[in-house]
């Protein structure tokens, strides 16, 4: 949500040609948090994932 809202008020404000650098700056980093977050979320899922099965056993 906060990602794509942070693309669309770049967007909207790279009209201005003075402001492109800094849209693709922005868009840069919203990929890089975004994936980031991702990568953490799918890192924490697959722990608990080993801490379930070493119980089972």
């Amino acid at each position: 949500m906060s990602i794509a809202h942070n693309i669309w008020r770049s967007s909207r404000s790279a009209a201005r040609a003075n402001d492109l650098p800094l849209y693709v700056f922005g868009l840069a980093i919203s990929t890089i948090v975004g994936l980031g977050l991702l990568e953490g979320v799918s890192c924490i899922v697959l722990a608990i994932n080993i801490q379930i099965r070493s119980t089972n056993y």
